[in-house]
């Protein structure tokens, strides 16, 4: 799938608006310095910030880093 919109609401903050829920697992690639962390959140809606408001409690980070040649899988 590819997103329908992107903003940077901050520096260093990319957003992707699929425009629907979508149960699964993410997949991405992307180009960088071995070491960089990379967060991803994913959240059913967004605040009048821009930012993602789960609608259920608890925190959406995903954390499971892993690196292959300089290329990261969540």
């Amino acid at each position: 799938m590819e997103p329908v919109t992107q903003t940077n609401p901050e520096t260093g903050i990319h957003l992707y608006d699929l425009e629907q829920n979508i149960p699964g697992w993410w997949r991405l690639q992307v180009e960088g310095d071995a070491g960089t962390e990379i967060k991803i959140r994913g959240a059913e809606t967004l605040n009048n910030e821009l930012f993602p408001n789960p609608l259920e409690e608890g925190d959406s980070l995903s954390t499971d880093k892993q690196y292959h040649a300089n290329v990261w899988t969540t």
